[in-house]
């Protein structure tokens, strides 16, 4: 489900929606505003990274991330730059970049709170996600914070699939049994994560070819 990428080259992911893992996992532990959120999803696209390769501030910690906006054909200039004053105003943005004047990348630092799961999650142990962490001022139990999106009958949103991730529910177990079965594995949902590991190449802004 991934896509192609050379060398050092940026795309946005097409994984699901436009989107990678990433945004679906870690965006409520950024606490971006709701305000800013609506503004950024009507000028352009978004994605959430663990790191760039190529970036230019040395001091990229494992509390932070990079939002990146990649923005929309004809949308208003005084939009855009509302949004880019608006978030480099944020308290929890460190540093600012453009590349090729096409993405704006924001490097944001967690609330300490939120770091535990998110430092889960850059190694794949979704489950262990599960913590209480800070969103909007409020303590929450992670995988919590997803159940209202999360119904059986909303499958084709993303974040059904974390939430049963995370929480490693018998419905999460029971798809994931099945897949294991079509792809004729051996091996017991008890023992996995119920999610596939982070495809780097996806994950990271502009990943490089070792």
């Amino acid at each position: 489900m991934t896509s192609e990428k050379k060398n050092s080259d940026v795309y946005f992911s097409k994984f699901c929606n436009g989107h990678n893992k990433t945004y679906y996992y870690c965006y409520p532990l950024v606490n971006i505003p709701d305000d800013l959120c609506r503004l950024a999803r009507e000028i352009g696209k978004v994605n959430l990274y663990i790191k760039d390769e190529l970036c230019p501030f040395k001091e990229f910690g494992e509390d932070m991330l990079i939002y990146a906006i990649r923005y929309g054909f004809s949308v208003p200039e005084e939009k855009v730059e509302l949004f880019k004053y608006s978030l480099r105003e944020f308290s929890r943005c460190m540093h600012f970049y453009t590349i090729d004047d096409k993405i704006d990348c924001f490097i944001l630092k967690l609330h300490p709170k939120n770091v535990s799961s998110y430092l889960e999650y850059k190694n794949s142990k979704y489950s262990k996600m599960d913590k209480v962490v800070e969103i909007s001022g409020k303590d929450y139990l992670y995988g919590n914070f997803f159940s209202a999106m999360s119904s059986i009958e909303n499958k084709d949103n993303y974040s059904h699939k974390v939430y049963h991730t995370i929480k490693r529910t018998e419905y999460g177990k029971a798809v994931f049994r099945d897949w294991l079965r079509d792809i004729k594995s051996n091996v017991k949902v008890e023992e996995l994560e119920l999610d596939s590991k982070l495809q780097l190449k996806e994950e990271i802004l502009r990943y490089v070819e070792k």
